[in-house]
């Protein structure tokens, strides 16, 4: 079972590519295909929320990282984190409801029902991608080139799509038999953020709450990216591993509950 889940996901890919490609491009065209901003609206919203909590935290709360007294540094920061925690967040809060949201298809014979989660968390990536790109121009406007780290997030995304794969996996099967799962989801990533050190270092949080931080499983996806980014080093192979072994358990746990809930959804 172990093996099958962490196989499996790639061979989901491989199989049902073309599927899942159309899932994903319907998905962006319903999103913001029919408004006037139209794909305008996946810079808006990082750049609204940049902004707010740049203000919030760095004029309101003159919250600082390390010895910098720029406001710029600190939305660098800020930002660095939000990219990641908004693709994570919206992956898993859309991937929650698509199963009963697309009911029909789910009931029909040999339908991958898996594919429906799973493609939920490759449109938020897709739109991350667009975010990192502003996270690039600012950059260079701000003076920073980029240097070759900057590549590695090619690599140090991976933990990332499987961390959120295996949780949207897991809440996805669970919202078909716990209906209150899409209120609860939503409440509980926002908890989730602010137990995330987005808007902080974990060096300020107070020592008796430092564990909850410390073992957040986001916290270390964060770190990796933080590191090319905003240091423009590449993240310690530490770093790296331990990212890694937390999504991996993380995909092996929420495959295996899905595996398991999958012969009972279509008959919800």
């Amino acid at each position: 079972m172990v093996i099958d889940a962490l196989v499996t996901p790639f061979q989901v890919f491989v199989r049902q590519r073309t599927v899942i490609s159309q899932f994903v491009q319907r998905e962006l065209r319903t999103r913001y295909g029919t408004s006037a901003a139209g794909i305008g609206w996946v810079l808006i919203r990082p750049l609204t929320l940049l902004v707010i909590y740049t203000f919030v935290f760095s004029t309101v709360m003159n919250v600082r990282f390390g010895d910098s007294t720029r406001t710029v540094d600190f939305a660098f920061y800020l930002f660095c984190g939000m990219v990641p925690w908004l693709a994570f967040s919206d992956g898993i809060g859309r991937a929650t409801t698509s199963i009963s949201e697309h009911s029909p298809l789910v009931k029909r014979l040999r339908f991958p029902s898996e594919i429906l989660p799973l493609h939920q968390v490759l449109v938020a990536l897709a739109i991350e991608s667009v975010a990192l790109l502003i996270v690039f121009g600012a950059l260079l406007i701000d003076g920073r080139t980029p240097g070759w780290p900057f590549l590695t997030l090619a690599v140090i995304v991976l933990p990332q799509i499987l961390l959120t794969t295996g949780i949207a996996w897991f809440f996805a099967a669970l919202a078909v038999f716990v209906p209150d799962m899409r209120h609860f989801v939503p409440f509980g990533m926002m908890v989730w953020m602010y137990a995330t050190p987005i808007f902080y270092p974990l060096a300020i949080v107070p020592q008796g709450a430092r564990w909850a931080v410390h073992y957040n499983p986001v916290r270390s996806i964060l770190e990796i990216f933080r590191d090319p980014i905003y240091f423009g080093k590449i993240p310690p192979l530490q770093h790296v591993g331990l990212a890694l072994s937390v999504a991996l358990v993380a995909l092996v746990v929420g495959w295996f509950v899905f595996r398991r809930s999958s012969d009972r959804i279509p008959l919800y």
